[in-house]
């Protein structure tokens, strides 16, 4: 009888960790903006996820820099509808002997100007012989 239960008990915990789904969970409150780093996460295992998440991966964090998109609770788990990933609008001007990176996304080029719009929202015009106005 005892053989029996234990074997029963074996295979029910075998089985619940055959069917768990690995989930990335916030380990403290992470604020909005705020970027997801193995200090403010842990791995977990859990058995049925909810209908409305699409949990985020170990691959993907490493692949790429994920900012939260909202505050994200403690133990919470963390969905890619909550995440959003790192902008990569970058422009680069070309003054001859000088090269200038910055964020933002073109709007509008001509031979004497460049406009471009911030990733805050503010546009900017440039010109083309280094002057500012």
């Amino acid at each position: 009888m005892k053989l029996k239960f234990s074997f029963f008990c074996f295979f029910s915990l075998f089985a619940l960790k055959l069917f768990s789904v690995d989930v990335i969970v916030a380990k403290i409150d992470i604020p909005y903006k705020n970027l997801i780093t193995p200090s403010n996460i842990f791995l977990t295992q859990i058995e049925k996820v909810p209908e409305d998440c699409k949990p985020i991966t170990i691959a993907e964090l490493k692949k790429e820099k994920y900012y939260s998109k909202k505050y994200l609770q403690k133990d919470k788990i963390i969905c890619h509808d909550e995440l959003e990933r790192e902008s990569q609008n970058k422009v680069i001007f070309n003054f001859g002997s000088i090269q200038i990176e910055t964020n933002g996304k073109i709007m509008y080029e001509n031979d004497e100007y460049i406009k471009i719009k911030r990733d805050n929202g503010k546009i900017e015009k440039i010109y083309k012989d280094g002057r500012d106005r």
